[in-house]
């Protein structure tokens, strides 16, 4: 063990509170899962929040729906078992789900990855070490800081968790991809896999994620702990599930951290049905290790780094519905700061939003963004908007009959506010 390790193990953290909130939630999930599988799920959420998707604090004017961004991205953390306190980040990933297109990524960070922790003097240190100092908000926020991405909320267990899960879910099914063959009697940990598919319990399925003999190191690591989230959330979408729920909460209880409150905990289960794992993208954030005083660290490469999260997460690509490209948008300042909204405009033309105007609002004092459908229908669009410009604050203001061969000059009108260039602070 570094000397860093041993500074490391030994910082206090702020230590999350085990099962925050879930014992609560009981009821309310247990309930959304019954009407998921008798499929009335989406009118049990509407009736509870509008649309199941939007938070209901979400300050928004008489007349008008709010709008969040289609992205939403889900900081997972695996912490070691090592010890009782001051836990390090064995695992490190954001899952992100676009409900735009069905959009999902996964990408992990390596634990050795090397960052100036937020809220730590200054020195870099490793990222896992961000949880031992101060528990998952500032695991959070350097990631924040250090990556350039928004994390929406965050999950942490640890193997002890895991290995409880798995046996309440009955089991992972997983593609062993080498043999497997390790003891450690000191640490009592033995692995022994042969190479392929096999169904897990909560002991082996510990060992296959410690497992480290690949030829590519802690990325072969990486890569075997993606497959097995894959192979997780396949799990979650069996309707065999359901008989499972009294176990599986008891063990979220005590195991799982989280900032999900009910509303959002409801509102992400659908989703899940709807979410197509097997053509979900997952990458590790590109780099190399090296040493630097006398301890292995990984340096990610930011500009490459960028493109992947711009890509996986933010999924900043083009969009491919036609009727979408076709829409007229304009867009307009009403935030005060015009070079900001000409950037955010011209990144929208390029990923194939059909931009036809941009220009000032009637002022530079609105609050919040504002989007003005002409047509109807363009709410799931708007939500994809919002991924440049934060929440907002939609109305549906259709316009009379156009004359026969007159075409309209824009169709939605986007009107910058002010929660779009905090939200870049």
């Amino acid at each position: 063990m570094t000397r860093e390790d041993e500074m490391e193990m030994k910082e206090a953290n702020n230590k999350g509170n085990k099962g925050k909130k879930i014992l609560k939630y009981v009821l309310v999930i247990l309930l959304a899962l019954i009407c998921i599988t008798a499929g009335g799920a989406w009118a049990y959420l509407r009736s509870l929040s509008g649309d199941g998707l939007i938070e209901d604090d979400t300050n928004v004017e008489d007349g008008y729906e709010a709008i969040e961004p289609s992205v939403s991205n889900l900081l997972i953390l695996g912490l070691d078992s090592d010890t009782k306190t001051n836990k390090r980040s064995d695992t490190n990933m954001i899952l992100a789900y676009d409900t735009y297109d069905g959009h999902m990524g996964l990408v992990s960070i390596p634990r050795d990855t090397r960052v100036q922790v937020v809220g730590r003097p200054k020195g870099k240190s490793r990222i896992n070490s961000a949880h031992s100092y101060g528990g998952p908000q500032m695991t959070v926020d350097t990631i924040e800081d250090v990556f350039h991405v928004d994390i929406d909320h965050y999950v942490t267990i640890d193997y002890d968790g895991l290995k409880k899960i798995v046996d309440d879910l009955g089991g992972i099914e997983i593609e062993i991809p080498q043999s497997m063959n390790y003891d450690d009697n000191a640490g009592n940990l033995h692995i022994h896999f042969e190479e392929g598919k096999q169904t897990l319990n909560g002991q082996q399925a510990m060992e296959f994620l410690r497992y480290r003999g690949y030829k590519n190191a802690d990325i072969g690591r990486i890569n075997a702990q993606q497959e097995f989230i894959k192979a997780a959330l396949h799990r979650l979408k069996s309707p065999s599930i359901i008989i499972k729920i009294p176990s599986l909460l008891k063990t979220l209880s005590d195991y799982v951290v989280t900032d999900l409150s009910p509303t959002q905990i409801l509102s992400y289960i659908p989703l899940l049905k709807e979410m197509d794992v097997d053509n979900m993208e997952n990458e590790t954030i590109p780099g190399e290790a090296k040493i630097s005083g006398g301890a292995w660290y990984f340096y990610h490469d930011k500009e490459e780094t960028k493109k992947m999260i711009d890509s996986l997460i933010k999924n900043i690509n083009p969009i491919e519905n036609e009727e979408d490209k076709a829409v007229k948008i304009r867009i307009l300042d009403g935030c005060g700061d015009s070079e900001f909204v000409k950037e955010r405009a011209e990144a929208l033309q390029e990923m194939g939003f059909n931009i036809v105007e941009i220009g000032q609002a009637d002022n530079a004092d609105y609050k919040i963004t504002e989007y003005i459908d002409n047509v109807g229908d363009m709410k799931k669009l708007c939500a994809k908007i919002a991924n440049s410009f934060g929440v907002g604050q939609y109305k549906l203001e259709k316009r009379d009959p156009l004359p026969e061969g007159e075409e309209a000059e824009y169709d939605l009108t986007v009107i910058i506010g002010k929660n779009a260039i905090e939200g870049e602070e």
